[in-house]
């Protein structure tokens, strides 16, 4: 068999650390005689993507750095069907299946009939919170024919088809409904305490709820607890682990979208209080006021410097 390094990176060239088919590492293909592998890659925010393919037996074996341990990879299998091992552990994913994998403890594949995969490369601090068991949820398939595994496994493939058409701004949404729907799946599947309970579910739906209607001005609590069914007061309750009130998060983020649109190049005839209003602000004076909080500066003069 011949063996190849794998030290590719990904779009941004700017990574500090080289990037193969399961995250920031260097390892080793190796594949059999007649065998080909090819990789696509992609980065949308702070997430990273790789569509792997092999035609015939292949075999990989990461070999870790420094930087590993900071992501989780959520894997997909589009073809055929692979075999993962990790510290004695072998998992069979067969196709319309996903996993998440600890990159902490990377994982070893092999595809006896070749491979068609996505990888999502996602900081852990995207799907875990503070206390969650890891390892009550990676090297365990997910199917992608029901439930909520389903839609993420249906949007994850999506993104991917139209990630050379998505505009700059819309990265951050799109990463953040990536996060939710695997944790959401998490969540459905686990029914561990580790990896949350009702509470968890609600604060999660909730999330789900602002990302679906940031752009509308009347979004608040009593909105969002009308189309949840439940009181505003234990809305407020399940959102404390947050560190901030609903209120505050449904700024923050349109804050951000708003940044984002202001420093891209397709917005530049666009004003800044035309972006503002368009995503849910109702006053100029204010929105300045809370950019300038958040950014520390005004938006003008944001735009202008950057």
């Amino acid at each position: 068999m011949e063996s190849l390094q794998l030290n590719t990176r990904f779009a941004a060239c700017e990574q500090e650390a080289c990037w193969g088919p399961h995250g920031r590492f260097k390892g080793k293909l190796y594949t059999g005689a007649g065998s080909a592998a090819s990789f696509e890659y992609a980065s949308l925010a702070d997430v990273n993507l790789c569509r792997f393919r092999a035609k015939g037996f292949f075999r990989s074996e990461p070999t870790g750095s420094r930087h590993i341990g900071r992501y989780c990879g959520v894997i997909l299998q589009l073809e055929q069907t692979v075999y993962c091992g990790c510290n004695g552990q072998t998992v069979t994913l067969p196709p319309r299946h996903w996993m998440v994998i600890d990159q902490g403890r990377p994982a070893t594949a092999i595809g006896p009939n070749g491979n068609d995969s996505l990888i999502v490369m996602v900081p852990r601090v995207r799907l875990l919170e503070k206390g969650d068991d890891l390892g009550a949820v990676t090297m365990r398939p997910f199917s992608g024919e029901a439930g909520v595994a389903k839609l993420a496994w249906q949007f994850i493939g999506s993104v991917f088809d139209e990630i050379s058409s998505l505009r700059p701004q819309f990265e951050a949404g799109v990463v953040d409904t990536i996060c939710q729907l695997v944790r959401l799946a998490m969540v459905e599947s686990s029914g561990e305490p580790a990896m949350g309970s009702q509470q968890r579910v609600l604060r999660e739906r909730v999330k789900a709820c602002i990302l679906s209607h940031l752009r509308e001005p009347e979004l608040d609590a009593d909105r969002i607890a009308t189309e949840l069914n439940c009181t505003k007061r234990y809305l407020h309750k399940v959102f404390e682990t947050e560190r901030v009130s609903i209120g505050d998060y449904i700024r923050q983020l349109r804050l951000d979208r708003c940044r984002d649109e202001i420093l891209a190049p397709e917005y530049q005839d666009k004003s800044i209080t035309e972006i503002a209003f368009s995503w849910g602000f109702n006053s100029s004076s204010h929105f300045s006021a809370a950019f300038k909080e958040r950014f520390g500066t005004a938006p003008s003069l944001f735009r202008k410097v950057n």
